[in-house]
């Protein structure tokens, strides 16, 4: 499932187009849920990463369940002529589902379906991080701890797409 905003404003719309993108170029080989930007919340002692709904309701996004993909937008925008921000892109996602007849870990295959998707959006990547423990290092800093069944082990993969992006406050939709 797609859990896209409908109405959009600023950063929101250039990711609602890139999540529409990758949604589009991975749905076809597996089953993927695609989230826009996420939040951190305050939950008790720590730190969860949450998708707004349409429901007007916060639900947590890192779960290992289903395969998946959302959006974390860096907490320092700087503004020069226009923002721009760091957009991290977290995949968390079940090989086996897109690849169901292969015997072998096709997580490179993967991972290029996915940076040639970024490439072709206004997105610049900056870099890319394997593994979950940009999650850990992420929520940690807040007293939270994130435990996958998921991590880096055949069939479950995870890695972070760093990026930035320029945009525009006025942009609607």
């Amino acid at each position: 499932m797609n859990n896209r905003l409908i109405e959009t404003v600023g950063i929101d719309t250039k990711i609602r187009r890139l999540q529409d993108a990758l949604y589009s170029d991975l749905n076809d080989t597996g089953a993927i849920n695609g989230f826009g930007r996420v939040y951190k919340n305050i939950k008790g002692s720590g730190v969860v990463l949450e998708h707004h709904d349409e429901n007007n309701e916060y639900q947590d996004v890192l779960r290992s369940d289903d395969s998946r993909f959302f959006f974390i937008v860096g907490d320092n925008i700087p503004f020069e002529s226009d923002p721009r921000a760091r957009v991290d892109i977290v995949f968390m996602v079940d090989l086996s589902t897109f690849y169901p007849n292969s015997e072998i870990r096709k997580d490179e295959q993967f991972r290029i379906k996915c940076l040639q998707t970024v490439r072709e959006s206004q997105f610049e990547i900056k870099g890319l991080q394997l593994g979950s423990k940009y999650l850990n290092n992420m929520v940690n800093g807040y007293g939270s701890d994130v435990n996958f069944k998921m991590d880096d082990l055949h069939p479950y993969h995870i890695f972070t797409v760093q990026t930035e992006i320029n945009y525009n406050i006025n942009t609607c939709n």
